[in-house]
């Protein structure tokens, strides 16, 4: 089993710090969300940030307005630190990418994976992702399942948000063009046409990053501009984290419909009780 030297190791510090930052400004988030909740306030999405909590802060009952501020001033520092490591993480990047892969995507996957070097084959790069499917056997019978999940969990993730990305950035990639003709089949054909994707995304990121094919070999299309100038470099990281975010909100969007049905339950067994007294 490979070691991390000292160097990478401090490095992936920094990447996992960032998804901690992450992870704490959605715990206040939710806590804030959840104390509204007990008083039937459904609070929109990003409630706590500085452009919806002065006109949300007013639905807010008075008594509880004060732990509801705690909540919103731990996701606000949560927030601005985690911007700031971002930052530090992007300027790490020198090369130019594929479109859609996008800056932070690509040092979180360098700093996971301590470097593409290190894998040998492509059946090593796809086992650590997790992406491949586990095998069920019997005598000799054997059966493919789900995805086995080993490997590391971020680097998973990472290229399933990655693959999505790919529908807008590079729909001429082949596994994309599978999964475009699939996405009017099942969820469960969709899912693991996805993974399929995933998958074959990070065998092809292998060998492009180690020299092993190109670009065009590989169907992927790269940046036209590698710019050192600051301005340059954000906008186009921007455009990127973009879409990023794009994935959270569809995440977030699931939780919220999930809020939203437990409010209105609460709702109505309230109406139900009023009536009931009455």
């Amino acid at each position: 089993m490979p070691v991390p030297t000292p160097q990478q190791e401090q490095q992936r510090s920094v990447v996992r710090y960032r998804e901690q930052l992450l992870r704490d400004r959605r715990r206040a988030e939710a806590r804030g969300r959840a104390l509204l909740l007990t008083q039937a306030v459904l609070a929109p999405r990003g409630w706590w940030r500085p452009t919806l909590w002065p006109d949300f802060s007013r639905e807010i009952p008075q008594w509880s307005l004060p732990q509801v501020k705690y909540w919103q001033g731990r996701a606000l520092a949560a927030d601005a630190k985690e911007r700031e490591v971002r930052l530090e993480l992007q300027k790490m990047l020198n090369i130019a990418l594929p479109v859609g892969v996008g800056a932070l995507s690509w040092i979180v996957l360098e700093q996971e994976l301590r470097g593409w070097e290190r894998f040998h084959n492509r059946r090593q790069i796809a086992s650590y992702t997790g992406l491949c499917p586990g095998v069920h056997s019997r005598d000799s019978r054997a059966c493919e399942g789900s995805i086995n999940r080993c490997g590391n969990s971020v680097v998973r993730y990472t290229f399933i948000e990655m693959a999505w990305r790919f529908l807008r950035w590079q729909p001429q990639y082949p596994p994309i063009q599978k999964l475009r003709k699939g996405l009017f089949l099942s969820r469960r054909a969709r899912r693991r046409l996805i993974v399929a994707a995933a998958r074959r995304l990070a065998i092809d990121l292998w060998r492009w990053a180690t020299a092993r094919a190109s670009a065009q070999e590989l169907g992927l299309v790269l940046e036209q501009r590698l710019n050192n100038h600051p301005a340059a470099k954000a906008a186009g990281t921007n455009r990127i984290l973009f879409w990023e975010r794009r994935v959270y909100a569809m995440r977030a969007g699931l939780v919220a419909r999930s809020l939203d049905c437990t409010a209105r339950s609460r709702l109505f067994h309230l109406d139900k009780s009023l009536c009931s007294e009455s």
